[in-house]
């Protein structure tokens, strides 16, 4: 019979070397001991991943403003009005898909105010006045909104979550009244804009057109007034909805007094601006209120001059436009 154990051409079986066995032994257990740590850290993911522990955590909420740069509001950790354009419309985003049929929307006041749903996630509320082409909430109208029911489809909730909305100012008084003549202020003193901030912090107004007589008044353009110091700089910009080309020109600087006689005389025919939103529905401006200027045009020892923003609307048409206005002081 032939042996295995021996070598080729050799009666002496093979010596197996006692040393380097031992020591193939001790490094196989070592490799074992340290991968075994290893492995039950593996197992436990594994069953962590896996797990079937209940979600008991309530579906939370973020506002926006749709096209607004404001980015995501957490109405529970803020006590201040949100603003927002009567044009505008609100988003309520969840945290996780909820339970549609369990939540109730209520505004207070609630005239034309909707709702609806978009999927599981999120709820956008409108404003249901329908008129110059667009749907519209109720002017110069507060509201605060209140939802109650709020769960997730765990039946995880919320007692009740309450969100406090604030209008950007209405700049426009001929929509408002129709026997109003004459032109809108954005500011009421050299100081102070026409909401009552700072004339140095930002202002937003909202107006509107209408060359259609939807609202049975015709409307072609709105003349809004600004106040500048010498030496500051003045930002301004026109918004409105793209397919609505909206001229925006702007004429100054005139003293208080020559206001009235120069809008009834209708002598604006020189422009430091002459823009339009075009399809992007957007148009800025820059205007520096120059020392020179001022004494050549305004007299020595002039400090403040009005500057003129015309609006105007193309024929047969209507609509909505926001108006952005900030002052840079000169320092």
């Amino acid at each position: 019979m032939h042996n295995y154990f021996m070598k080729r051409n050799s009666t002496k079986p093979i010596q197996f070397s006692k040393g380097k066995f031992t020591g193939k032994i001790k490094a196989i257990a070592g490799t074992i001991a340290l991968s075994l740590p290893l492995f039950i850290a593996i197992i436990s993911t594994f069953q962590a991943c896996n797990s079937t522990e209940p979600d008991t955590s309530a579906p939370t909420l973020t506002i926006q403003i749709a096209g607004s740069n404001l980015g995501e509001i957490d109405p529970q950790k803020t006590t201040d009005k949100i603003r927002f354009g009567i044009t505008d419309t609100i988003i309520m985003t969840f945290s996780e898909k909820i339970d549609t049929a369990s939540l109730r929307l209520s505004f207070d006041p609630p005239q034309n105010i909707g709702y609806h749903f978009d999927g599981e996630t999120k709820v956008l509320i409108f404003g249901k006045n329908k008129n110059l082409g667009s749907s519209y909430f109720n002017l110069k109208s507060p509201f605060t909104a209140t939802l109650s029911g709020l769960q997730d489809q765990h039946s995880n909730g919320q007692v009740q979550i309450q969100s406090s909305f604030e209008p950007y100012t209405w700049g426009d008084l001929d929509f408002i009244d129709s026997n109003f003549r004459g032109y809108d202020s954005l500011f009421r003193n050299d100081s102070v804009w026409v909401d009552g901030k700072s004339i140095h912090d930002s202002l937003i107004v909202e107006g509107a057109l209408d060359d259609q007589k939807l609202l049975k008044t015709q409307d072609v353009n709105d003349i809004q007034v600004v106040s500048i110091a010498v030496g500051d700089t003045l930002f301004a910009s026109l918004k409105t909805q793209p397919n609505l080309n909206l001229s925006f020109k702007v004429a100054g600087p005139f003293l208080q007094k020559d206001i009235d006689s120069i809008l009834a005389k209708d002598k604006l025919d020189t422009f430091l601006a002459d823009l339009q939103t075009n399809n992007s529905g957007k148009a800025s401006v820059k205007i520096i209120a120059e020392y020179d200027t001022y004494r050549r045009k305004l007299g020595d020892g002039i400090k403040h001059g009005l500057y003129l923003f015309v609006i105007r609307v193309p024929q047969q048409n209507a609509g909505f436009y926001r108006l952005g206005a900030r002052i840079h002081a000169f320092k």
